[in-house]
């Protein structure tokens, strides 16, 4: 069977304290993450322990966003870590964080982050 199966976390809104500015630290800010993880194989009939569970990556997204990290680059590689370390289906992960409003003097859009990584065995 040729393919692969992916699972997804869209548009996850949620506020934190990540930066390098002492005002970002104080104040904080929005910030929208997606998370997809590719499983490592397809299954000729799904069960749960074929796949990773949705509501366990967002556990997970929710627990390290919570520690404040000055860059988001620290962040999405957290993410990564917690989740292979969590979830043996797991064979590769892409984690996509924008901040909504950085503090960049004429700025008008977003900044952010991706990170692309692949279990290593």
């Amino acid at each position: 069977m040729n393919g692969h199966m992916t699972i997804f976390l869209k548009e996850v809104r949620l506020y934190g304290f990540h930066g390098v500015f002492e005002e970002e630290h104080r104040t904080g800010g929005e910030f929208v993450l997606d998370v997809t993880v590719r499983l490592k194989k397809l299954a000729a009939a799904w069960q749960l322990t074929d796949t990773v569970d949705y509501s366990a990556v967002f556990a997970v997204v929710k627990a390290v966003f919570a520690q404040r990290e000055a860059l988001l680059e620290t962040v999405a590689n957290n993410i990564c870590n917690k989740i292979f370390a969590e979830q043996d289906a797991a064979q590769a992960i892409t984690v996509t964080i924008t901040k909504l409003k950085a503090p960049i003097a004429g700025l008008d859009g977003h900044t952010g982050v991706t990170l692309y990584r692949e279990r290593m065995h």
